[in-house]
């Protein structure tokens, strides 16, 4: 299965352009992080809610230790925000997982 892991510019297009059921339905596992979902405006959270109820869309909180491990990311790419680097971190972190 391919793993898909989205940032707040992505996540803000699908819902804008209406794509949300069509990109959800593709055959992958979609996951962003809890510092990305938290950039999204209150609307923007509500019409991915449905997706993370029946597991479409999984919500990766990030834990503190992994903290050091997003700030040494950001150190080393620093024209990307905390949140990109947050999934850059957990894209880096399925991979090995996987």
């Amino acid at each position: 299965m391919t793993i898909v892991v989205n940032d707040t510019n992505i996540l803000i297009d699908l819902v804008e352009l209406r794509l949300l059921h069509s990109f959800f339905s593709l055959d992958f596992w979609f996951y962003t992080t809890d510092l990305v979902f938290d950039e999204l405006h209150d609307t923007q959270k509500e019409a991915l809610q449905a997706f993370i109820e029946n597991k479409k869309f999984l919500v990766d909180k990030i834990a503190e230790t992994q903290y050091n491990g997003i700030i040494a990311l950001r150190k080393e790419r620093p024209g990307l925000s905390t949140q990109d680097c947050s999934a850059f971190y957990l894209a880096r972190y399925l991979k090995q997982s996987c």
